[in-house]
């Protein structure tokens, strides 16, 4: 909510955490430039009115510190040592040092092996360094299913080789939910392996109600059960699908995408204690078990090596104004459209911002959007932010430490 404050006693503004991360990543603390800090370890209702602000939580303690320091900067560096120290481990230093490259916006639902290979080859035809390659929703058979759909992937793995041969680190999309009419399913739910046909222990989705049948859950692509990875068997299975896709080809890391705190409300896990927070933790802190991997939405995550994305922004000035990067020009695919209201300087201007920013997302293809003269000067922008990679690098390693922001 940065771009709601700084709060004062005129502001109104209310957010409940317990029910909702608002598809970002999310931590109950508050510092004031009087170094002051108000934090509680579980998420929390924040209002502010009245010249008063309040935090409600169901199970949490809440803290007020009056004498954290006297600045901003004081209190902060207090609540990260305090309450959120760093681990001491920084994420995979490759999201700094080079651009990143997310198929998405160019390929959305029409993955494919030789579209994926050709926008890899184009950035680096365009001089741009090799960096993180995420390759997005569609490269599978389905939700669940996780292998390369053999209609557009004819050699996975010599695509990966390729790719790691042209210098880059590739990361596969992911997200926890299976389609209810899928091999995945009928394994956890009912116990049918799909190969041998011999009876498997059930359970391993987040259920609904005293019968243990899995939650129906609502999200952008449909609807789908929910692992449940609290569960041994939903962490086993999905565990075998992540290590099986490094093992057989090559796969360094993982887009884990969605699922959002408000996902994991009115279902109940196997382990009780865990409310919606602790399920939807479960997930996003699989990020850092599986090191170089990106996730976008969860709580408490504050301090660890995780390479944490933001909510699709929009293709807008008022977005761009924020300062806070999605993917260059925003990563809200409809606006690189043919006939879509495309503004290519707000493009340019977006890289602007994020070139000496800790991270730079490439998505549309510059080479696809802009002209020959607006082509030239992204790449003199990117190579601006490549002459300050040390410093980014020795910034992003100091935040490892000492939990200074980076920016």
């Amino acid at each position: 909510f940065g771009r709601q404050m700084p709060f004062n006693e005129k502001s109104d503004f209310q957010c409940d955490l317990r029910v909702s991360n608002y598809s970002h990543q999310s931590q109950s603390v508050l510092v004031s430039d009087k170094g002051r800090v108000l934090y509680c370890d579980a998420p929390v209702e924040a209002t502010i009115g009245g010249g008063t602000i309040k935090f409600v939580s169901d199970r949490g303690k809440i803290i007020l510190t009056e004498n954290a320091g006297r600045t901003l900067a004081e209190a902060f560096r207090f609540a990260s040592k305090t309450y959120f120290p760093p681990t001491g481990e920084e994420p995979e230093l490759l999201y700094f040092s080079a651009p990143q490259y997310n198929t998405w916006i160019e390929l959305t639902y029409h993955q494919n092996e030789k579209d994926i290979l050709a926008y890899a080859q184009s950035m680096l035809d365009h001089g741009l360094p090799p960096g993180i390659f995420m390759i997005d929703d569609t490269w599978q058979l389905g939700y669940g299913t996780w292998e390369f759909d053999p209609r557009r992937f004819s050699d996975p793995k010599g695509m990966v080789e390729k790719l790691h041969k042209m210098g880059f680190k590739v990361l596969l999309w992911m997200c926890p939910f299976v389609s209810m009419d899928s091999p995945a399913y009928r394994l956890l739910e009912f116990g049918r392996s799909p190969d041998t046909y011999e009876p498997q222990p059930k359970g391993g989705f987040a259920t609904v109600d005293a019968t243990g049948r899995a939650a129906t859950i609502e999200w952008w692509n449909g609807r789908s059960a929910l692992l449940d990875l609290s569960h041994p068997n939903g962490r086993k299975w999905f565990a075998g699908q992540l290590d099986g896709l490094r093992r057989d080809y090559g796969i360094d890391a993982f887009k884990f995408d969605n699922s959002g705190l408000g996902d994991y409300i009115g279902v109940k896990p196997h382990d009780a204690s865990l409310d919606a927070a602790g399920q939807n933790g479960l997930y996003a802190g699989l990020a850092q078990t599986y090191r170089g991997s990106e996730c976008r939405s969860a709580f408490g995550l504050a301090g660890r090596p995780i390479v944490m994305r933001l909510h699709d922004k929009e293709h807008s000035w008022a977005a761009l104004q924020r300062l806070v990067p999605d993917m260059i020009g925003g990563g809200s695919w409809t606006a690189f459209l043919p006939g879509a209201p495309f503004d290519p300087e707000l493009f340019v201007r977006s890289a602007q911002v994020h070139a000496l920013c800790p991270m730079m997302q490439i998505s549309a293809s510059p080479w696809r959007v802009l002209n020959v003269e607006e082509q030239a000067i992204f790449r003199q922008t990117v190579a601006l932010r490549q002459k300050f990679v040390p410093r980014i690098l020795e910034l992003a390693q100091a935040a490892a430490r000492d939990g200074e922001p980076i920016l």
